[in-house]
């Protein structure tokens, strides 16, 4: 990507995969990502917005500037007008209203009042009900993102994936990963009375089958990032004869326990982070298949 130096009039916290970082007012910043949330700590009261070079969409929030092949974001400190479209759809417990525009949108019924920001563009969206449940459903070029509002206790669901598909009270979610692998989960939720509850997933991949490294460098970070998504059987595959006879899918998640993510120290010892902390691990290999691994 280009050079990005991000400036802002006021205090703010910047999030992104990277991290996190406080912009002082008055400030500049050269973030590592491409795409990143900010959030105003200022008593004026502005909104979170995401900023994402990477695209030319026009923002109410900041203007971009190309000075060579550097790009400058300058946050804008003003004051911020959006158009809604405004519509209402009926629930057993009253009517409950959408307010949708560029960079946001609202719930609004009787008791509640949710506003989200959005992390994309849409082309188009529609509305729906099910019960006490509304929703709109996003669409993009790339993604499709769908939430759901219970109108009688507030809580809101979010899902996101390539294609999104509602039946009645059934939600059907296609998603590529990006991993080694390029596996497609297809996941099926459920509309319940009281909220979404995740029904079941299917484990597919865009090549047909899962894509294999065979690169000794590269084996651990592939072994580790199978296990991530929760293919248990394609990380033993990575395993050499006699470690593969020790372990089997149970084994494996009793000792890496879920993997929230993984960070290569070496191509042969990683950091793996977990709900419940952190380990180091390192992986002695025999060709291009784990041999032994340690901690």
């Amino acid at each position: 990507m280009k050079n990005f130096t991000i400036f802002s009039p006021y205090d703010c916290l910047l999030v992104s995969s990277a991290g996190q970082q406080f912009l002082q007012a008055g400030d500049f910043f050269e973030p590592e990502c491409e795409k990143l949330a900010v959030y105003p700590l200022s008593e004026r009261n502005f909104p979170s917005f995401f900023v994402d070079v990477s695209c030319d969409d026009e923002s109410l929030y900041y203007k971009t500037v190309i000075d060579g092949d550097n790009k400058i974001v300058y946050l804008l400190d003003g004051f911020f007008c959006e158009n809604f479209v405004c519509s209402s759809i009926s629930t057993p417990s009253g009517d409950c209203t959408f307010k949708i525009g560029q960079n946001s949108f609202v719930f609004c019924c009787a008791q509640f009042e949710k506003h989200i920001s959005l992390a994309t563009k849409f082309s188009s969206y529609k509305t729906g009900s099910n019960g006490q449940l509304v929703y709109v459903l996003f669409s993009s070029t790339m993604l499709q993102d769908l939430y759901v509002f219970n109108c009688q206790n507030g809580k809101t669901w979010h899902l996101q994936g390539d294609e999104i598909k509602i039946n009645h009270n059934k939600i059907y979610v296609s998603k590529t990963c990006d991993n080694v692998a390029r596996q497609i989960e297809e996941t099926e939720f459920l509309l319940q009375s009281d909220g979404v509850e995740k029904e079941g997933c299917r484990i597919d991949y865009a090549e047909g089958r899962a894509v294999r490294v065979n690169a000794p460098q590269t084996v651990a970070y592939a072994f580790l990032d199978a296990l991530s998504v929760g293919d248990a059987p394609l990380a033993l595959t990575y395993l050499d004869t006699p470690l593969r006879r020790q372990l089997d899918e149970k084994a494996l998640a009793e000792y890496f326990g879920t993997i929230v993510c993984f960070y290569a120290i070496t191509p042969y010892r990683y950091t793996v982070f977990t709900p419940s902390g952190y380990k180091i691990f390192n992986f002695v290999l025999n060709g291009n298949k784990i041999q032994e691994i340690g901690e």
